[in-house]
C-alpha cells in the first residue's frame, strides 16, 4: 500500500472547562455509554437508560429518559429525525428484558428540540443473552436483532405508526452473531448474517415486494468479528475486515479484497475511505516497523492504530496512533470524529485537493493524482495542468508514446506549438500526427496544424488516413496551396483533387486532373457537374486549349452549352423516386462529384435541382470573342462552334454587333478550309458556303471586312459579290478591268451604267486597252461612245486623248462620234447665232425707250393711286414705270431703290422686287465670271499643253 498523509488530527477541547479532556457532553462515551451519529446529531445511550442527543456545539440539545430501569444498549439511526433504540426494561413477568423502541426527533412549539417514542415493541426471548448487534431498514419496516447465544430475530411491522409488530427467529446457531446488515436490490431485501465462522444470506422481501420466510443461506464459511462489519451506503456495500484482508460484499455477492494482514479491533466508512482500528498488539509491530530505532516506543504498547484506505486508487491516505485507546469512530456534520478511551474527542480534518495533488506530483504520482481529481470533479483546468506535467515527466523519461496520450488528453490547455516542436525535434514523426489528430477532433487546429499533419500523413505514406482526412477535411481550416502541393509532390493525386474540390478551388482541382494525371475526361465530367456558370466560363478559358488537344469534341460541345446560355449542371436524379448510381470519374476522387441523394430524399431532390436550373438558366453568357483564341488551331470545330451560335442566336439589337463578329469569323473560317482543301469540289464547297452566308447575313456583314478576306483569300467571285452588295459599282467594274473579264465589264456597264455614269469614261479606256479587248467589245465600244456623247461625260478633246493613248484604237472606230459632235456643234452654233440676234433687237428697243423717257415728257392719267386704288390727293408721286401712288402709301411701304445713282430715292412698289432681282442675277453672273476667270487662269499655268487646256475650255464653254 502506497502511504500519504491527507489527514490533520485536530483535538478538540470543551467549549467551557479547558482542563476536562474533552467536550464535557460526550464524556458519558468514556464509561461506556453507546454512541451513534447522523449528520445533523451524536446520539448517546447510557447506562441508566437516558438518550441524548448532541449538537454541533458538543452540546446536550435533547434528553430523555428512554428506559426508566434498565441499560440503554443499541442506537440505530435511521434518518435525520427517526432513530431505533435497544434496551432492557422490565417486562409483564417483571423481569427486565429487550424493549425495541422508535423515536422521533423534532422541534416542539416552544422550539425545543425533543424525543417523541413512537412505538414500544417488547423482544420475546425465552433465554435472555447479551444483544450483540441489529440492523433496520430506511423504512422501519424490518428490524433484525442478533445475540450472543446465536440467536437472529427479525422484526416486521409498522414501527413508526405503532401498528404492530411480528418477530420471528429466522436463524440458531450455537456461534454468536457478530454483524447483521440489509442490502436492498430491484427491490429484493437480502440479511447478510455474520457469525464467528459463517456468513449466510436470508431473503427478506422478494421482488414483489412480499416478505417471504426462508432458511438462511451459507454464503462463505468464513465469519467476522464483532466490530469488524461496516455498511457503505453510498455503494451499497458491505466491509468485512478480517485478520488477512479487507473484504466487500454486494448484493452480488463477495466483490473485491484488498491484502491487509494482523489483527482488526472496528472498521468505520468515511466518504470514499475505510478506517481500520487495530489493536495494542498489532499497534507494536507495526509501529516498529514504521519508526525503527527512532522514538521511544514504550508509549505505543497500549496504543490503537488508526488506518485510513483508499481502495478504490490502493493507498493509505492516514496514519494515526493513539496511546490513550480508541473508544469508537463516528461521523457527524460532513467530519470524521474518534473518541478516545479518557473521553478526549479528535477531528480528522481532510487537507484541501489542491495540497494532496501538490503531494502527489511531489512523488511523481501523476496517475493517481489525475484520477483522485477527475473522480472528485475538480476543476478541469487544473486536472488539465496535471496532465501535462505527466506528459512532461513521460517525455523526460523518454516514454514518448505514454507522454503525447497525456498531452492529448490536456489538449485544450497544453502549449500545442511546444509540445509539436518536442516531437519533431526527436523526429518523432508518428507521435506528431497522433497528436495533430487529435487536435483536428478537438477542432482545435488551424491551416499552418492541419497543413502539418498532411504533410505528415504524406511523409508515413499513410495513404487510407489521407484520404479520410481529406474526405472530412470540411470543417478544418487549412494552407490549400500548401496542402496540394504536398499531395502533388508525394504522388497522391485522388486526394489532391478531393482537398480542391472540398475548397471550391476549381482551377486547381482540374488543373490536377490535367496536367498530373492526364485524366482529361474526368475533367470535362468535373466541369459539366458546376452549378455556378461563372466557375465554368473561368475554367474553359484556363484549360481550354489543353482540352482540346485532347477531346476536341467533347469540349466544342461543352463550349456551345455555355456560349449559347443553355449550360445546365449535370444531375444524378433521373426522376421522382429513381436514383441513379453515381458514375465514377475515377477511383480516387469520386467525392468530388455530387453524390446520389436516399431515395427517401427523391422528391425534395428533385426540387432543389429544379431550383438549381432555374439559376443556371439565368446567366448571362460571356461574348463568343472570348472563345475564339482556344479554336486557332481547330478550324473544323471552330466552324461548328461559330454556325451553332449564329443558329441560336436572336436578332436583337444587343445582338448585331456579336452576330457581326460571328459571321466575319465563320466567313473567315469558310474560307480558311476552301484553301486548305486540296479536293476541288470541298474547295467550291466551303467557297459556295461563304457566299451563302453573305447572303444570308447581309444585314450585318462589314463589307470591308469582307472585302478584305476574300482578297487574302484570293477568292475573286467573293469579293466582286461583297462590293455589288455594299454599293461600290465604280469597284466591282475596275475589278473586272484588272481581270481583264471584258464581258463582265460589259455586264456591269449594262447593270449600273444607268446609274453610274462615270463608269462610262472608265469602260472607253478599258475598252480601247488593247486589240484583243476591242475585239471582244464588238460594237458595245459604239454604245459607250453614244453614251459619253448622250450625256456629254467627256468632252471630244479629252475623247480623242483616251483613243490616242495607244494604238488600238482606229478612226473607225470614232468616225461616227466625231460626225455626232460636229453636227451637234454647228446645230448649237445656228442657235446660237438666232438667240443673239434677238437679244440684240430687244436691247435696242429697251435703249429706244430709256431714252424717249428720258429725252420726251410722259402724259400721266392715272386718276387713282395703283397701291390701294383710291382717288388721288396731293401730295402724288408718279414714277417713269406709269405707277403713281398716294405719298403715305408709298411712305409706309416704301423700299429704298438699290438701282442708279439715285439709290437713296423711293422705287416703286410694284417694280422694285422685278428689279431687284434683275440687278441680282446680273450680280451674280459677274462674280461667277471672275471666278471662272480665275480658276482658267490656275488651271492654265499648270497645265502642259496650255494650248490644249484653252482650247478643251472654250470648247467646254461653248
Amino acid at each position: 500500500w502506497r502511504q500519504f498523509n491527507f489527514f490533520e488530527c485536530v483535538k478538540i477541547p470543551d467549549a467551557e472547562d479547558a482542563s476536562a479532556p474533552g467536550p464535557v457532553a460526550l464524556s458519558p462515551a468514556s464509561s461506556g455509554a453507546v454512541i451513534a451519529s447522523t449528520d445533523s446529531y451524536i446520539f448517546l445511550g447510557t447506562q441508566d437508560g437516558q438518550l441524548q442527543a448532541i449538537n454541533r456545539s458538543f452540546k446536550v440539545a435533547a434528553s430523555i429518559q428512554a428506559y426508566a430501569h434498565g441499560r440503554l444498549h443499541h442506537i440505530m439511526p435511521c434518518d435525520e429525525d427517526l432513530l431505533v433504540t435497544l434496551g432492557d426494561e422490565p417486562t409483564s413477568s417483571g423481569a427486565d428484558g429487550p424493549t425495541l423502541k422508535t423515536w422521533s426527533l423534532s422541534m416542539s412549539k416552544k422550539g425545543v428540540l425533543q424525543f417523541k417514542l413512537l412505538s414500544a415493541v417488547p423482544l420475546h426471548s425465552q433465554r435472555p443473552h447479551p444483544i450483540t448487534c441489529c440492523t433496520t431498514l430506511p423504512d422501519l419496516s424490518q428490524v433484525a436483532i442478533g445475540s450472543a447465544d446465536g440467536r437472529v430475530v427479525l422484526v416486521k411491522g409498522d414501527l413508526v405508526r405503532d401498528r404492530g409488530a411480528k418477530q420471528r427467529t429466522v436463524y440458531e446457531s450455537e456461534e454468536p452473531i457478530t454483524g447483521l446488515q440489509f442490502l436492498v436490490s430491484n427491490k429484493i431485501t437480502t440479511l447478510y448474517i455474520f457469525t464467528t465462522s459463517k456468513l449466510l444470506t436470508l431473503t427478506t422481501i422478494s421482488a414483489s415486494g412480499k416478505s417471504v420466510t426462508q432458511v438462511p443461506r451459507i454464503m462463505e464459511s468464513v465469519g467476522a468479528a464483532l466490530g469488524c462489519i461496516a455498511y457503505d451506503k453510498h455503494k451499497n456495500q458491505i466491509a468485512v475486515v478480517r485478520q488477512d484482508a479487507l473484504y466487500l460484499y454486494t448484493v452480488d455477492g463477495r466483490g473485491p479484497c484488498y491484502a491487509l494482514e494482523g489483527s482488526k479491533s472496528a472498521i468505520h466508512i468515511f466518504k470514499d475511505y475505510t478506517i481500520i482500528l487495530q489493536p495494542p498488539s498489532e499497534t507494536r509491530a507495526s509501529a516498529m516497523k514504521s519508526l525503527g530505532r527512532i522514538g521511544n516506543t514504550d508509549a505505543i504498547d497500549d496504543a490503537t492504530k488508526l488506518t485510513m484506505l483508499q481502495t478504490d486508487h490502493k493507498f493509505i491516505s492516514h496514519t494515526s496512533l493513539f496511546p490513550q485507546g480508541l473508544r469508537t469512530v463516528l461521523t457527524c456534520w460532513h467530519e470524521l470524529f474518534l473518541i478516545t478511551l479518557d473521553g478526549r474527542l479528535f477531528q480528522l480534518t481532510e487537507i484541501s485537493m489542491q495540497s494532496k495533488l501538490d503531494i502527489l506530483q511531489g512523488k511523481s504520482m501523476y496517475t493517481l493524482a489525475i484520477q483522485i481529481a477527475q473522480e472528485a470533479q475538480y476543476d478541469e483546468a487544473a486536472v488539465d495542468a496535471i496532465l501535462i506535467k505527466y506528459g512532461d515527466y513521460l517525455y523526460s523519461r523518454d516514454d514518448f508514446e505514454a507522454a503525447v496520450k497525456q498531452y492529448i488528453k490536456a489538449i485544450k490547455r497544453c502549449d500545442v506549438s511546444a509540445v509539436m516542436r518536442k516531437f519533431l525535434e526527436a523526429q518523432h514523426v508518428p507521435l506528431l500526427t497522433e497528436f495533430l489528430e487529435a487536435l483536428h477532433r478537438a477542432k482545435l487546429s488551424n491551416a499552418d496544424y492541419s497543413t502539418l499533419l498532411l504533410n505528415c500523413y504524406a511523409k508515413l505514406k499513410q495513404k487510407e488516413k489521407l484520404q479520410d482526412f481529406v474526405r472530412e477535411q470540411g470543417g478544418h481550416a487549412i494552407d490549400l496551396d500548401v496542402a496540394v502541393a504536398l499531395c502533388r509532390q508525394a504522388g497522391y493525386y485522388d486526394q489532391a483533387i478531393s482537398l480542391t474540390a472540398q475548397h471550391k478551388n476549381h482551377v486547381m482541382c482540374i488543373g490536377i486532373m490535367t496536367e498530373d494525371k492526364q485524366d482529361f475526361a474526368s475533367a470535362l465530367a468535373y466541369m459539366r457537374k458546376l452549378k455556378k456558370p461563372e466557375d465554368l466560363g473561368l475554367l474553359l478559358t484556363h484549360f481550354g486549349r489543353i482540352l482540346m488537344a485532347h477531346l476536341p469534341a467533347e469540349t466544342t460541345r461543352l463550349f456551345v452549352e455555355f456560349y449559347t446560355g443553355s449550360y445546365m449542371p449535370e444531375t444524378e436524379v433521373q426522376a421522382a423516386g429513381i436514383i441513379s448510381p453515381p458514375r465514377r470519374v475515377t477511383g480516387g476522387y469520386t467525392a468530388v462529384i455530387p453524390v446520389p441523394v436516399k431515395s427517401g430524399d427523391a422528391q425534395s431532390s428533385a426540387a432543389s435541382i429544379l431550383t438549381t436550373e432555374e439559376e443556371a438558366a439565368q446567366y448571362l453568357a460571356p461574348p463568343p470573342r472570348s472563345a475564339f483564341p482556344i479554336f486557332v488551331d481547330y478550324p473544323e470545330h471552330f466552324r461548328h462552334f461559330l454556325e451553332v451560335l449564329l443558329e441560336r442566336q436572336t436578332h436583337t439589337e444587343e445582338d448585331l454587333k456579336t452576330r457581326a463578329d460571328l459571321v466575319s469569323t465563320l466567313l473567315e473560317i469558310y474560307l480558311q478550309l476552301a484553301n486548305k482543301s486540296e479536293d476541288v469540289d470541298a474547295q467550291s464547297k466551303w467557297q459556295e458556303k461563304a457566299k451563302a452566308l453573305l447572303d444570308r447575313e447581309s444585314n450585318v456583314v462589314d463589307s470591308s471586312n469582307a472585302l478584305l478576306l476574300f482578297h487574302l483569300a484570293s477568292y475573286k467571285e467573293g469579293a466582286m459579290l461583297v462590293q455589288e452588295r455594299s454599293g461600290r459599282k465604280e469597284d466591282v467594274f475596275r475589278s473586272y478591268c484588272t481581270a481583264r473579264d471584258t464581258p463582265g465589264v460589259l455586264r456591269t456597264l449594262k447593270s449600273y451604267g444607268q446609274d453610274t455614269p462615270q463608269l462610262y469614261p472608265l469602260a472607253l479606256k478599258y475598252l480601247t486597252s488593247a486589240p484583243q479587248i476591242v475585239e471582244e467589245a464588238g460594237p458595245a465600244l459604239g454604245l459607250v461612245l453614244n453614251q459619253i456623247k448622250e450625256r456629254r461625260l467627256l468632252v471630244p478633246i479629252q475623247v480623242v486623248q483616251a483613243l490616242s493613248a495607244n494604238a488600238v484604237a482606229t478612226m473607225g472606230i470614232i468616225k461616227t462620234y466625231l460626225a455626232d459632235i460636229i453636227e451637234r456643234e454647228r446645230r448649237e452654233i445656228e442657235a446660237n447665232t438666232k438667240l443673239i440676234a434677238s437679244y440684240k433687237q430687244e436691247t435696242l428697243e429697251k435703249e429706244t425707250e430709256a431714252l424717249k423717257l428720258a429725252e420726251s415728257a410722259i402724259q400721266l392719267q392715272m386718276a387713282r393711286c395703283s397701291r390701294c386704288g383710291g382717288t388721288f390727293d396731293f401730295p402724288v408721286i408718279h414714277f417713269l414705270c406709269k405707277h403713281s401712288f398716294h405719298q403715305r402709301c408709298v411712305l409706309d411701304n416704301a423700299a429704298v431703290s438699290q438701282i442708279g445713282p439715285n439709290a437713296t430715292e423711293p422705287a416703286c412698289p410694284i417694280c422694285h422686287d422685278a428689279d431687284t432681282a434683275v440687278q441680282a442675277m446680273a450680280d451674280t453672273r459677274r462674280q461667277a465670271s471672275t471666278e471662272k476667270h480665275e480658276l482658267f487662269l490656275e488651271g492654265l499655268e499648270g497645265a502642259r499643253d496650255r494650248a490644249a487646256y484653252t482650247f478643251a475650255r472654250l470648247d467646254f464653254e461653248s
